[in-house]
């Protein structure tokens, strides 16, 4: 995919995931400042663009905090999604357990999608 096509598909996912999530960090409620997260990396191509992979965060809890963040305490933040988003958990879990097939086209942008 060229460049230009890959960054706009990105800024659609990271739009659709923000508004999905009502523009703010779904931790603490922070508006300013927010990052579309990707829950599985997006060098899994089958799930770059997938809804369920991603989670709006604010800059703390995305990659500064050290109490709930994917990046500075992952194990915090598993807790954490088990307890406020355990549906999309589990969507994300299925992929991994399926060895990250999807049924989906790469780029398709599921209308729903868990909001616990």
């Amino acid at each position: 995919m060229p460049p230009t096509k890959r960054n706009k598909d990105d800024r659609a996912w990271s739009k659709a995931i923000r508004n999905r999530d009502d523009n703010q960090c779904v931790i603490c409620g922070e508006k300013k400042y927010i990052n579309a997260h990707h829950l599985i990396p997006i060098e899994i191509k089958s799930l770059r663009f997938n809804m369920n992979n991603g989670i709006t965060l604010c800059a703390k809890h995305h990659k500064w905090g050290n109490e709930i963040s994917p990046h500075k305490n992952p194990m915090a933040f598993m807790v954490w999604m088990e307890e406020n988003r355990p549906k999309q958990l589990e969507k994300i879990r299925q992929f991994v357990k399926n060895g990250y097939e999807t049924r989906y086209e790469t780029r398709q942008m599921a209308t729903t999608s868990p909001r616990d």
